[in-house]
């Protein structure tokens, strides 16, 4: 094509197809403008959109939480109670709730959506969007540990004084611990657990602070200040009353003796041998057959122990100097308590036991039949190495009766008014606790003795005068 063509062409040829082409523009835009909706992110995630969307708010009135007791909220964490739907969650959809859905029974309150934070930030006055969030029906209640009387986790205290030795207090420190248990040798061992420890680096008092009604070994050890491991105590003291109960209240006033910790040991490391008998046997010695199968425990630090089959037993660790009651239950025996006190690092001891025979067929026949809510006590008075005779007892709240002498055994006799060259006399179905008996002798006091009664147990004591 020429260049006159191409000229010709593109003045008179060309514009010919304008309007053309502007109408056919001008129609696709006007087509995309009418059915095409613009982007807005304010229509997209309003509130109203969502709410029509998704669910429908049902308001109903929610009914207060029962109240519970703590009690039952401590020991019941998943008491039964009967829970009523609150508010009820719709879906708005084509199908039907009840039957393509399970009901859920929750609680619906708005929240913020983090995923609107940026967009929240531009907007004004941006709403809340509703979300769903379970509710929490369980009651929330503050403990307070410090609090002496709480009533979920209390806790008592032990306040007491070391007796300390003459000592630099600048040299030395104490430390006091409440174990769970200790080892034969009166220490703690791999098996103990300390439930509460308190360091003094001065002559002042001890406080620890332990669960309300628990039982342990209080125990106080002195180290040298160069001791940092405390591995070698110097001095060591136990409270003479252990195994030690923690009531609600707490103990206060708690003393405790130090002694070397080689006098420490020697005290704690004694051998109690011991052998159970029938009091119907004649001799009740070492020749005589003992009673295997007898239980045998120590009232003050509940350790018991079951003779063999020759009767014999063994009690390592009271403390040397100590009274101790020991208690003997055996089927067919009547349940005695004898007191005992440890002198000596090794002792040997014969204990007999009387048949229930001797009641069932005796005493109960002749005296009435026994209380068990109450105690008995045969007791054999000694003055001077030798069994008091005429001697008149008087007890509150209980009847003496003597008893005289058949042979190998004694039996009561209501005709007595005092003791016989024996001297015996029981307490029958006396209450249980302490008793104050005033022992006579001719018109005059001769003594006078507290004695505490277990109930159901039959006491075996000699009161020496």
């Amino acid at each position: 094509m020429t260049t006159q063509k191409k000229l010709v062409f593109l003045f008179v040829v060309a514009p010919l197809f304008l309007p053309f082409f502007i109408t056919l523009a001008y129609s696709s835009f006007k087509f995309v403008k009418l059915n095409i909706k613009p982007l807005n992110t304010q229509n997209e995630y309003s509130i109203e959109d969502i709410t029509k969307k998704t669910i429908q708010i049902v308001k109903v009135e929610e009914e207060p939480l029962p109240e519970i007791s703590p009690q039952v909220w401590l020991f019941d964490p998943y008491p039964k109670k009967e829970v009523k739907p609150v508010v009820v969650s719709k879906v708005a959809s084509t199908y039907s709730l009840e039957s393509d859905f399970p009901v859920s029974i929750e609680k619906i309150k708005k929240e913020e959506d983090p995923f609107l934070d940026d967009w929240r930030g531009k907007q004004k006055g941006g709403a809340g969007v509703v979300g769903i969030q379970k509710m929490n029906t369980q009651k929330m209640i503050n403990i307070n540990l410090d609090e002496k009387e709480n009533k979920y986790l209390n806790y008592s205290d032990i306040q007491g004084t070391l007796e300390w030795p003459h000592l630099d207090h600048t040299q030395f420190f104490a430390e006091v611990s409440f174990y769970d248990q200790i080892g034969e040798n009166g220490l703690n061992d791999d098996l103990s657990t300390a439930l509460a420890s308190q360091e003094l680096r001065e002559d002042s008092p001890f406080l620890l602070k332990l669960p309300a009604e628990t039982s342990g070994y209080l125990i106080a050890k002195i180290y040298s200040s160069s001791d940092t491991q405390k591995e070698n105590p110097l001095y060591i003291g136990m409270y003479p009353k252990n195994p030690l109960f923690v009531p609600r209240e707490g103990l206060q006033r708690l003393l405790i003796s130090m002694v070397p910790t080689a006098q420490y040991i020697d005290q704690v490391q004694t051998v109690f041998l011991g052998k159970v008998v029938d009091e119907y046997l004649a001799g009740s010695s070492e020749s005589t057959e003992g009673i295997a199968g007898v239980r045998i425990w120590v009232a003050e630090t509940q350790e018991d122990v079951e003779s063999n089959e020759k009767g014999l037993f063994k009690l390592r660790g009271l403390r040397r100097g100590a009274h101790y009651h020991l208690i003997f239950e055996k089927e067919g025996f009547a349940t005695i308590q004898v007191p005992i006190h440890i002198l000596q690092k090794k002792s040997h001891h014969v204990f007999p036991i009387p048949p229930l025979t001797k009641f069932t067929q005796g005493y109960d026949r002749l005296l009435g039949d026994r209380d068990p809510s109450r105690s008995v006590l045969f007791a054999t008075l000694i003055k001077e190495g030798i069994p008091l005779s005429r001697a008149i007892i008087t007890v509150a709240n209980a009847k003496t009766i003597y008893e005289r002498n058949l042979g190998f055994i004694s039996a009561p006799d209501p005709t007595l008014f005092s003791t016989t060259d024996h001297g015996k006399f029981l307490l029958w179905n006396a209450l249980p606790g302490k008793h104050k008996l005033q022992i006579y002798q001719e018109g005059q006091l001769v003594s006078t003795k507290i004695v505490m009664l277990t109930p159901g147990v039959i006491h075996y004591l000699t009161l020496d005068l």
